[in-house]
């Protein structure tokens, strides 16, 4: 729960001043153009073998319900969450990644950002699939748990609930 004094509540009201959106897309292009061939290069694999599956299928000697199939899908969806971790790495310590480090990094944070996926995807599904609305509510709550998860380094459901403080 959000706590006086924290990271994410202060103290001491203070009046926030926020960039307008053209200042924001402008830092963003600036931060994307000088670091390109870094986020490049750590996503490429992530998609590469994401072409994996659907190389396999479409070659016709594997079906979907092929054990081989199944494997290659299960290394690329993890891939893919390795890949999505790396880059977020990359973004929140622009100065401090390398490829190396942000994989290296992402590979230590693999099971913590497994586990906070199915935390926030049991809950938010439950809702879901009870009522609607609240499935959505809390879902929008939620969203940003993967970011604090990578640049605040909270875990499970303290990363959701800085998550819901920050939406609030």
């Amino acid at each position: 729960l959000p706590l006086e004094g924290t990271a994410f509540v202060p103290a001491t009201p203070q009046l926030l001043s926020f960039a307008g959106p053209r200042e924001l897309l402008k830092t963003a292009w600036a931060m994307y153009t000088e670091r390109a061939r870094l986020y490049t290069a750590i996503y490429l694999l992530p998609v590469l073998a994401g072409l994996a599956p659907a190389l396999l299928q479409e070659s016709g000697t594997v079906t979907p319900e092929h054990p081989l199939f199944m494997i290659v899908n299960l290394l690329s969806g993890i891939l893919s969450m390795l890949g999505v971790i790396a880059l977020l790495r990359a973004i929140s310590r622009p100065d401090q990644t390398t490829w190396e480090s942000a994989y290296r990094e992402a590979a230590q944070r693999f099971f913590p950002y497994l586990w906070l996926m199915i935390v926030s995807g049991v809950i938010v599904g439950g809702l879901f699939v009870l009522f609607i609305i609240p499935g959505l509510y809390v879902g929008i709550l939620f969203s940003l748990g993967m970011f604090v998860f990578i640049t605040e380094e909270e875990r499970g459901m303290r990363a959701l609930l800085i998550s819901k403080a920050y939406v609030q």
